[in-house]
């Protein structure tokens, strides 16, 4: 059964193997079709792609053991080596367990088997701190602990001591990378399908369907030519960029046109050939922000099907994260995805974008099953304001023009310089924000260079600044809160050096993440470098834009709040069993009461709603 399902499709020329033809995402697939169960067995369709493929597993807990048995469809005592993960969520909480992004929500521990020529079996605590380590215990140093495999079945004895003493567990299985490694056109199998099997009732279960955080979701990307793996000569690599929370703030890379409009929170990067076919997730940058997609991280797997790639994993892997610097200490929060993402599909050729999926700066959203428009620049809402050169166009220093808009709830800045080298590094941009027009809060900033010397109360800072990467110049965002609390954003900026001239760096701001001013703000744009204070301000004077608050309630978008927008939120009024379709849960807490009644009758009457 498919919960959601969104496709969208465009047409190329066929003429390298690398063009796309279309994506399919099945965004929320339940796990349970196709799969029986019986006591505490789940039985799993024969896969007669993949390296390994597991028909049945049986995870019972009695005097004191967990017992696990999976079977395979061929042998794990032969002369190759065989790879199942067994995965344990010891409280059935999806909210505990590995706080790692990349992780299976909810897993509180691991079980590494590996059979056939060498039989090892290690226990795994997951990390409850992202970038935390693994804890790892051979069976062997674990009193009462045992593993055996009899022909196609591995039986693995656990006591439950070391898990906790819980009396019952949600167990599910991964089998990766066997004997026949090579000349395979898909690899890894999971069993159940999804969510996981309770020891206690033997059935198959998703332990969050109000937001069904370990169901399955799923990426299909069909192109021109067939995908052959199992040739010597072909080679197929690309990117999958999700924006899983639907969140700009949160994302390490930005994506859009000319405007930075969505936040990219992982890529999925997969390379298919004959001899290393390989599938792997990115994070940016940070602790344990490059690592597999598949075991024993995750239960990531692909399959190729003629002309297609068929990539499939829990919906928890791609959550995205959060990050705060709050005294000098870095906090990260796993931000939940429900599936309904904003994506972008790419392939390579020799390291070069061959295609792109959808083009010009739109993505897909999986949620709607549409196809988004970047951000724009809009002349009627754009104010402009130029400054004279006063560094005699040295590169990265002199600003020359500045542009702001405000548009879909968010501030879009850009500073256009004189010119800025690619190759630079060190430099530091601002974006100063007077949120409540008061020189006397925040950082007292004037400009010198202007008669009077003009000034702002700055309350928000946007830092963009550029480094050394090695292999290229990597450009990064952070916001400074006024309670000094630092929020890395590097999604919301878009950085376009030129040698030549202009250059420019572009940052969208949610008006959510400066307090939601609701009047006037005012703002300068500076040039720096680290360590060396500030070099250029522009505008001469300050640059003011009037802030129109959001309507909540403005359902219909026709830049009111009425009686047509009264009638929809009426008629969820009442609901206590919001997943994604409640127009007036508001706050986001399932249901739609006197809270959400409250926000929209704020907003009841208004006619200068933003579109």
């Amino acid at each position: 059964m498919i919960k959601a399902y969104s496709k969208y499709n465009v047409v190329h020329e066929p003429t390298i193997r690398q063009v796309l033809i279309s994506v399919v995402i099945l965004g929320l697939l339940l796990p349970f079709a196709g799969v029986s169960t019986a006591g505490a067995v789940v039985t799993d369709p024969t896969d007669l792609w993949t390296s390994e493929d597991i028909v049945q597993i049986n995870a019972t807990i009695s005097s004191g053991m967990l017992t696990v048995q999976v079977t395979e469809r061929n042998p794990l005592d032969d002369f190759s080596f065989h790879f199942i993960e067994i995965f344990l969520n010891t409280d059935q909480d999806h909210n505990t367990g590995d706080a790692r992004v990349g992780g299976v929500g909810g897993t509180d521990y691991r079980i590494e088997c590996l059979t056939g020529i060498l039989n090892m079996f290690d226990l795994h605590q997951l990390p409850t701190e992202d970038g935390g380590e693994e804890q790892t215990t051979s069976f062997s140093d674990i009193p009462g602990a045992s593993a055996f495999v009899e022909g196609n079945r591995l039986t693995v004895n656990l006591p439950i001591d070391i898990l906790g003493g819980t009396a019952a567990i949600d167990v599910f299985a991964v089998a990766h990378e066997g004997g026949n490694s090579y000349g395979i056109v898909g690899n890894g199998d999971r069993c159940p399908g999804a969510g996981y099997l309770d020891t206690s009732t033997g059935e198959a279960v998703v332990r969050r369907p109000g937001i069904p955080s370990d169901v399955t979701f799923q990426i299909i990307l069909t192109f021109a030519d067939p995908v052959e793996p199992l040739s010597l000569s072909y080679n197929l690599s690309g990117t999958v960029i999700m924006d899983s929370d639907r969140n700009l703030l949160t994302g390490f890379m930005g994506l859009g046109d000319d405007i930075p409009t969505w936040g990219g929170d992982v890529t999925l990067v997969y390379t298919i050939n004959y001899l290393t076919p390989m599938l792997n997730l990115s994070f940016g940058a940070g602790s344990g922000s490059f690592l597999l997609f598949g075991p024993p991280t995750n239960d990531g797997r692909w399959l190729v099907q003629e002309n297609r790639l068929i990539m499939t994993g829990s919906l928890s892997v791609f959550d995205a994260r959060a990050l705060y610097v709050n005294g000098g200490q870095g906090e990260v929060e796993r931000r939940p995805t429900d599936g309904r993402m904003i994506t972008s599909v790419s392939t390579f050729d020799n390291l070069l974008t061959s295609d792109i999926m959808p083009e010009g700066g739109s993505a897909f959203d999986t949620g709607m099953g549409e196809i988004l428009d970047p951000l724009v620049w809009d002349p009627a809402i754009t104010i402009s304001e130029d400054d004279p050169e006063e560094f005699g166009g040295v590169s990265g220093m002199d600003l020359i023009r500045v542009d702001v808009q405000v548009v879909e709830n968010c501030l879009v800045v850009k500073g256009v310089l004189s010119k800025w080298d690619d190759t630079q590094v060190g430099n530091v941009f601002e974006i100063l924000l007077d949120t409540d027009m008061n020189t006397a809060t925040g950082e007292y900033v004037p400009n010198d260079q202007t008669s009077g010397q003009p000034a702002i109360g700055t309350d928000y800072k946007v830092r963009v600044y550029s480094g050394d990467e090695y292999t290229h110049v990597g450009y990064y965002a952070d916001l400074e809160r006024p309670d000094g609390v630092i929020e890395p954003h590097d999604a919301i900026v878009f950085a376009r050096p030129s040698s030549l001239g202009p250059a420019s760096f572009t940052v969208t701001i949610p008006l959510e993440a400066i307090g939601n001013p609701t009047s006037d703000l005012r703002l300068f744009v500076t040039t720096g470098a680290i360590l060396a204070g500030r070099y250029d301000i522009a505008p001469p004077y300050p640059i003011i834009i009037h802030v129109t608050p959001a309507c909540e309630g403005d359902f219909d978008g026709d830049g009111d709040v009425d009686g047509s927008d009264l009638a929809i939120f009426a008629a969820d009024f009442g609901r206590t069993d919001c997943v994604e379709d409640c127009e007036g849960n508001f706050d986001s807490d399932g249901d739609v009461d006197g809270s959400d009644l409250a926000v929209f009758a704020a907003d009841f009457g208004r006619t200068d709603c933003p579109h």
